[in-house]
């Protein structure tokens, strides 16, 4: 599985840096640029101890200490996981997006045939309530489609308001998510290294697929963006958004 990944579609689509089952030497020569992955879900309280539970409730607040949880490290990622642990820079992953957007064609080379993207993302499983995220979301073949017409406020993988109805995408571990808008032809890849509660996880990304839509990104002090950074990003992390062919620095995603 593996080698047909990196063979049939990572190289093909220049994303040589995206890896299913990387081997180790590889692993060790990236060094620095495998970004650590940090768990932010447990609250001040629980961190704290039994000090902090007898802190009055304000202390509870306060935001948790992330804990680094070994997800990039190296015997989570040379073993091949297909669920869980393709790693590769936020770039690439756009690169994915922007070949699907092209009807499985990017820069010459042709990976899907025009009528399999479409198959891809079409509504294939329509109405039903996803047993892991109990919400109504409609699947394509591997992808979430634009679900936001069934009103459910707290369904994960929302697109943003203004992503059109045939926006598809899919999320990875409450850390990043991609998604491909044919209406607008756009294509939005984004990675944090944090891994927060559910609710920051929904925030953050609307936060972003808002300032998508409309050309900005509100990060004033006060706004529930900045709120849902603090929450949800280590202060030593590095996160790293790619709108369609943008070039940020490498970031470690486990998809």
């Amino acid at each position: 599985f593996e080698s047909y990944a990196r063979e049939e579609i990572f190289e093909p689509l220049g994303a040589r840096d995206c890896w299913i089952g990387m081997p180790a030497q590889r692993w060790r020569e990236y060094g620095a640029r495998m970004a650590p992955m940090f768990d932010v879900v447990a609250s001040a309280e629980e961190g704290a101890g039994e000090a902090a539970r007898e802190a009055p409730r304000a202390a509870a607040s306060a935001p948790p200490v992330p804990v680094e949880n070994g997800a990039t490290a190296e015997a989570r990622l040379v073993v091949p996981s297909p669920g869980g642990n393709g790693c590769g820079p936020i770039r690439e992953l756009a690169r994915f997006y922007q070949m699907l957007l092209a009807g499985g064609a990017l820069a010459g080379r042709r990976l899907l045939r025009r009528e399999t993207v479409e198959a891809l993302a079409a509504r294939h499983r329509v109405g039903l309530i996803d047993a892991t995220f109990r919400a109504r979301l409609d699947w394509g073949l591997g992808v979430i489609v634009n679900s936001a017409h069934y009103g459910e406020p707290r369904a994960p993988y929302g697109y943003g308001p203004h992503a059109g109805p045939r926006t598809f995408g899919h999320s990875g571990a409450r850390s990043s998510t991609a998604f491909a808008d044919p209406d607008a032809g756009l294509a939005v890849a984004l990675a944090v290294n944090g891994l927060p509660d559910d609710e920051a996880h929904r925030g953050y990304p609307t936060a972003v697929s808002l300032g998508v839509g409309t050309g900005r990104t509100n990060t004033s002090a006060d706004s529930p963006f900045s709120e849902t950074c603090r929450r949800s990003r280590p202060s030593i992390g590095n996160e790293s958004t790619s709108v369609a062919s943008s070039m940020p620095r490498c970031s470690a995603l486990s998809a």
